[in-house]
């Protein structure tokens, strides 16, 4: 991963994380802004540094799609989303404001673990592309943990131990709501490499949350839960991750092939507003 900052023309890349962040500085994401050249410039800091910040952005919904279907197509969030902006059903709201006492988004907060997103889908979501429109004074960050530094971390007999079996992942239903039983006979469980390559970098990563990770395959109960437990510790630790804090117009942008993330709790009292666009992904090997 590079150290030092870098540029093309009016960009910089700022590393802001140990392993993982950096922010974009002199970017503008619209479509009438950014060229070609800019966009390429943040797609390769995006795969150096896996989360990348855009500060101050001006976005209207479909400056967002546009935006996002530059890395590819965009997808409506997987399965038992009921939270899209009007006209814009790649466009996903997380919040916790209540309209007529419903709420009108996802509420990422107090119920939200650690995970990357729909990996209980044959093709998991390549990243996703968040915007904040209303965010609190104070907590409501958004963690990320470096995937590929934690297995490149790993001792030598693990990674030997673990780099040729499966993980089984499962929709989890605090995520989207329960689902009825037709619904559930369309989504089993899927299996997936539990060390994954990057299809763009070739890089390494582990590919396990514990939201949405059950089990090991080949292993008896006991001991896939016991590696599941040391893989999970191990993930979390302070030197993977960094923490994103919130402010107002950020565009957040990660790559869900070698992260994992969670937002924290904030007082209820204040109001959240993020959109999100999801990309489409491809079959973990």
């Amino acid at each position: 991963m590079p150290s030092e900052a870098g540029t093309t023309d009016t960009l910089k890349v700022r590393p802001i994380g140990k392993t993982i962040g950096a922010e974009i500085i002199g970017a503008d994401v619209r479509e009438s802004v950014l060229d070609e050249d800019g966009f390429q410039c943040l797609k390769q800091a995006l795969l150096d540094y896996k989360v990348i910040t855009l500060r101050n952005q001006m976005l209207e919904p479909d400056d967002q799609v546009a935006f996002t279907s530059k890395f590819g197509p965009v997808n409506d969030g997987g399965p038992k989303n009921p939270f899209f902006l009007e006209g814009y059903p790649e466009v996903t709201i997380l919040s916790n404001i209540l309209k007529d006492g419903k709420p009108i988004g996802f509420q990422t907060d107090q119920t939200d673990e650690w995970h990357t997103d729909i990996t209980y889908l044959d093709k998991p979501s390549m990243g996703a592309v968040l915007y904040a429109t209303e965010v609190p004074p104070e907590g409501a960050d958004t963690l990320f943990a470096d995937l590929e530094a934690a297995y490149i971390a790993l001792p030598d007999t693990v990674r030997g131990r673990i780099d040729k079996l499966r993980a089984i992942h499962t929709y989890p239903e605090q995520y989207g709501g329960k689902l009825t039983e037709s619904e559930k006979a369309a989504m089993p469980a899927r299996s997936h490499p539990l060390v994954r390559t990057h299809p763009e970098t070739g890089r390494k990563s582990l590919f396990v949350s514990p939201m949405m990770t059950i089990a090991v395959e080949g292993l008896r109960e006991e001991e896939s839960d016991d590696l599941l437990k040391e893989l999970f510790g191990h993930i979390t630790k302070p030197e993977f991750m960094y923490t994103h804090k919130w402010e107002l117009n950020d565009l957040l942008i990660w790559d869900n092939r070698c992260t994992m993330h969670k937002s924290t709790w904030f007082d209820p009292k204040y109001s959240r507003l993020m959109y999100r666009t999801m990309i489409d992904g491809d079959v973990p090997y």
